[in-house]
């Protein structure tokens, strides 16, 4: 029982933590606190940082501008942001109250028993609100192209299809070590999913912003804003369909 009682209490604090965390944060935010829309445009830069800072990430491409040698793209990635919920922050901290007593009194079976409803008490703690953040890209005529598919191979003149030779494999694929096989801008699709890649030779990431850079960003007036940034890729790679649970699908590219 004593093992049980030990066991489960280790699991429900290391699920906790965030919770634990975060509500010390809120603690911290009553102290100085910052206008709920603030707080939303910091989470969406810090996340769009964060997308900016790896190799490549996952995005939908809903706009294409291919014609010329300068190609211009627009793509969105879902954004998820985490509010407080005023009164589901109540009735969490009355659920955790109860919790932490049952901890203290070592009554295993108290804390199995209300570990499912301060789970639940805690997800209701915050309201998710969804949005799309955009990105403007911009490539050259030397923008690589990937296509998850080999294409069907044409019927010979006796109208039979035979399968690819090793020659005609390797032209399709191009690069080894790129994924996928060789496409072109034409196979972009409206729509479509793709893995973006920003081109490290010229992406600087902005410097960190102090508080006197954030004030001066709010005196700012809507017409004052600064145009938006328009990031240089060097390849895309085409995905499959959205997943149910994985809004990008499962393949991941290698480089």
């Amino acid at each position: 029982m004593c093992r049980a009682f030990r066991l489960a209490s280790l699991v429900a604090l290391l699920l906790l933590a965030p919770a634990l965390s975060a509500q010390d944060k809120d603690k911290n935010k009553d102290k100085d606190p910052k206008d709920p829309a603030d707080l939303a445009k910091e989470a969406e830069a810090k996340y769009r940082a964060k997308l900016l800072a790896a190799k490549f990430f996952y995005a939908k491409l809903t706009a294409i501008d291919a014609d010329n040698d300068e190609k211009k793209f627009t793509v969105t990635v879902p954004f998820k942001n985490k509010s407080v919920n005023a009164e589901g922050m109540k009735k969490y901290n009355e659920v955790l109250q109860r919790y932490r007593a049952a901890y203290l009194r070592r009554d295993g079976a108290q804390v199995q028993q209300i570990y499912p409803e301060l789970t639940e008490a805690y997800n209701g703690a915050y309201d998710v609100g969804e949005s799309d953040l955009e990105f403007m890209l911009t490539a050259g005529k030397d923008l690589v192209v990937r296509k998850p598919t080999l294409p069907p191979k044409e019927p010979g003149d006796d109208g039979i299809v035979r399968p690819y030779t090793a020659k005609e494999l390797a032209a399709l694929k191009g690069s080894p070590v790129l994924p996928g096989w060789v496409g072109t801008v034409k196979d972009l699709e409206q729509d479509s999913h793709v893995a973006v890649f920003i081109d490290r030779t010229k992406y600087k990431p902005a410097p960190l912003k102090t508080a006197k850079d954030k004030a001066k960003e709010k005196e700012k007036s809507e017409t004052d804003k600064d145009e938006p940034v328009v990031y240089a890729i060097h390849m895309l790679v085409i995905i499959p369909p959205p997943d149910d649970g994985n809004p990008f699908g499962k393949d991941v590219p290698k480089k």
